[in-house]
């Protein structure tokens, strides 16, 4: 009695359900290179891994810079810089011929006090699509996340955007007092 109700069930079903199926198991399908190669242009070109994460803080200095990628590329360029933007030598040099998904370079061996360090880098892949980044960590006992850091440089202090009236100053205004200060800092 029960194998007669489903057998009913199914006979109730419009027989255009078939081919609705059908339909939608070959929009799937024809679907799937196109996510396949959306994902592909825009997340295996930046690293899965790197080390140090960004923004990490370390309790010292890493001996190793690594960054892993999903599918081989080409490292075009690999920089290493202070939060002044001096350029330390990592010793990276451009091979044409090396295409790899890890990379791992030794850190120079004395890095120069700074509040965080930024690594830049830009590859590209087996079919000439060009990525580039950039992350950034700091470490020591005094250290903070470089995020922070680099959000407070761009918080003004209230009294650079007011005058002596305590009214705010025009963008313009909080320009010429810059250059203003700029000229005289150079002056002395």
């Amino acid at each position: 009695m029960h194998y007669k109700s489903a057998t009913r069930a199914q006979d109730s079903m419009p027989s255009s359900h078939p081919i609705t199926l059908a339909r939608m198991v070959l929009f799937v399908i024809c679907c799937l290179p196109v996510f396949a190669s959306a994902q592909h242009s825009h997340g295996v070109l930046t690293p899965s891994v790197t080390f140090p994460q960004d923004d990490a803080v370390l309790l010292e200095q890493p001996r190793m810079l690594t960054m892993s990628f999903r599918v081989d590329v080409r490292l075009l360029k690999l920089a290493l810089y202070t939060d002044e933007g001096e350029w330390l030598n990592m010793g990276f040099q451009y091979d044409p011929s090396q295409s790899e998904h890890n990379f791992v370079f030794p850190m120079p061996s004395e890095l120069p006090p700074a509040k965080y360090y930024t690594v830049e880098w830009s590859v590209v892949d087996e079919r000439q699509r060009f990525m580039q980044g950039k992350f950034n960590f700091a470490f020591g006992p005094d250290a903070i996340p470089p995020s922070e850091t680099i959000a407070a440089s761009y918080t003004m202090p209230d009294l650079e955007l007011k005058n002596e009236k305590g009214e705010y100053l025009t963008p313009f205004e909080v320009y010429q007092r810059r250059q203003a200060e700029r000229e005289q800092q150079s002056g002395n």
